[in-house]
């Protein structure tokens, strides 16, 4: 019998029920006694899934890309860089010559994927050509995280005790590679970020990447221009989306931020706040940053619900997704981001 533990442990962790159910919805067919989409709780559906892959109708190439599908889209931050001369963009999507020169300075022959690596420091678990790019490709590292969480406290004499266990998560690190010009480099989100750690994490992946891609080669998608566009054509696109939050600055570098009361609220459903925001942008005020929503009534399918994605958290590249979601739905936001731009 075949046995991976830690596989399905992160299969149970990382991915959702629809995940693992598009999975058993593929292998239905071939066998349908053994192969059962529903069950009473996820637990059970899992159970499908792991009986499917004892039994060898379910490849394990198939839970690879499940996992994959989940920790690499969705709860991280995007940076987004264009590269600045296109006659480049052949090199980049050459995935040999990259391999090449990521890994030949210290020979290794690298087994990928290694999705069940629980990493000892910083290191790559996966490099591949993307389904659906034409010469797009994908790599992932993994790093670890170590906190100390609280599970207890008890009072002992004039003493309050308390107890913590260490936890070490996985960091996930995604680089992808679009023949467009485009390198996006994702991050994931944990309890701990910061200012400070989130811009560590980003140099650290920059040096990672630097034996085959050049930083002076690219620049940064400002996405200024889709920030300000967003709510100046809020009117007319409303049926694509909702804004829910943002933060503009003056001539003189103010500060104002404005937030409805409820974090699902339309932005602008208080006149005195519409008003305040319309005499920002007429006087040349920057966003720095903006809470969308898309609508997943209006998105054809790609959204399977209402998407809300923060674009400017720290840098003018950046977007934060918290949700767990999928590849499609982060297509649909670049999408978007071109749209606007």
């Amino acid at each position: 019998m075949k046995d991976h533990p830690i596989l399905f442990n992160l299969i149970n962790n990382h991915c959702s029920i629809p995940q693992i159910q598009s999975v058993l919805r593929k292998y239905k067919d071939i066998n349908r006694k053994i192969i059962k989409i529903d069950g009473d709780n996820k637990e059970s559906i899992l159970g499908n899934l792991k009986q499917g892959y004892e039994e060898s109708i379910i490849p394990i190439d198939d839970l690879y890309d499940l996992i994959r599908e989940s920790e690499e889209n969705g709860h991280q931050y995007i940076y987004y860089y264009k590269i600045k001369n296109s006659s480049h963009t052949k090199k980049y999507s050459n995935l040999k010559k990259i391999t090449k020169d990521l890994f030949s300075s210290n020979g290794a022959n690298k087994n990928f994927p290694n999705l069940l690596h629980l990493p000892q420091n910083f290191t790559w678990v996966d490099l591949r050509f993307t389904n659906g790019d034409n010469n797009g490709w994908t790599g992932k590292l993994y790093d670890k995280e170590e906190r100390w969480k609280q599970i207890s406290q008890k009072y002992l004499s004039n003493n309050l005790v308390k107890e913590y266990e260490k936890t070490i998560d996985r960091v996930v690190y995604v680089l992808k590679w679009l023949p467009s010009g485009l390198l996006e480099l994702r991050i994931s989100k944990t309890d701990s970020d910061s200012f400070k750690s989130r811009k560590s994490r980003l140099e650290a992946f920059w040096r990672k990447i630097s034996p085959a891609i050049r930083k002076t080669e690219f620049e940064k998608w400002d996405l200024s221009n889709v920030r300000i566009n967003l709510l100046e054509k809020r009117d007319n696109n409303s049926n694509i989306y909702i804004l829910s939050g943002t933060k503009l600055k003056d001539l003189q570098k103010g500060v104002a931020r404005f937030d409805p009361y409820l974090e699902d609220d339309d932005l602008f459903s208080a006149k005195a706040r519409e008003l305040a925001i319309d005499a920002y942008l007429n006087n040349n005020g920057y966003c720095n940053s903006l809470i969308v929503s898309f609508k997943a009534d209006n998105s054809n399918r790609a959204l399977d619900k209402n998407l809300r994605i923060i674009i400017g958290v720290y840098q003018t590249n950046e977007v934060l997704i918290n949700s767990k979601i999928g590849s499609k739905e982060i297509d649909y936001v670049r999408k978007r981001l071109y749209e606007f731009d």
